[in-house]
């Protein structure tokens, strides 16, 4: 017989025939001669027989299904948060960041040269004179960086926007 099993997980291994003979044996010898094995086999005996014969399954109504579909049905659906905003938010939004991506490009063309000796080239470039343009007392170090900034978080703004825009319709 297995030594860690307690009384009670001895008792209900034998009422499930678990044991062996001799087992079953030594069990029944022990309920014989002692009263406090003989009522906790009464106990777990009677609680066993409960649980087998005492309990029906449970069934849901007949009308379970449609009550739950009545229930749902009741409820209200939330509105998609692109239906509550203001599209003229993501145009302005648009509009900024094109205007700041225009200010780079023209900054970064006004720096190039476009003299006929400066390109390695031995194609005939026409000469060009741009006006020059101080665009240091316009744009210092900080307002480049704020540009920058400005424009990449409205560049992933919009990004999203499209990304969310193209998921719901595949919906």
């Amino acid at each position: 017989m297995q030594q860690d099993l307690t009384m009670e997980e001895r008792i209900q291994a034998y009422i499930d025939h678990e044991f062996d003979e001799a087992e079953r044996l030594l069990i029944e010898q022990k309920m014989d001669t002692d009263k406090n094995w003989s009522e906790h086999y009464h106990a777990v005996l009677a609680v066993h027989e409960l649980l087998s014969t005492g309990l029906e399954p449970m069934e849901p109504s007949m009308r379970f299904t449609k009550n739950v579909m009545e229930d749902i049905a009741g409820l209200e659906i939330a509105k998609p948060i692109r239906l509550r905003q203001n599209p003229w938010i993501f145009r302005i939004a648009g509009g900024i960041l094109a205007s700041i991506l225009l200010a780079i490009v023209g900054y970064s063309v006004s720096l190039m040269d476009f003299s006929p000796g400066s390109s390695e080239s031995k194609l005939p470039i026409p000469s060009m004179q741009v006006p020059e343009v101080n665009w240091a007392g316009y744009l210092g170090q900080g307002t480049t960086l704020l540009l920058f900034m400005i424009c990449t978080i409205l560049g992933l703004f919009l990004a999203d926007k499209l990304l969310a825009k193209k998921s719901l319709k595949h919906r």
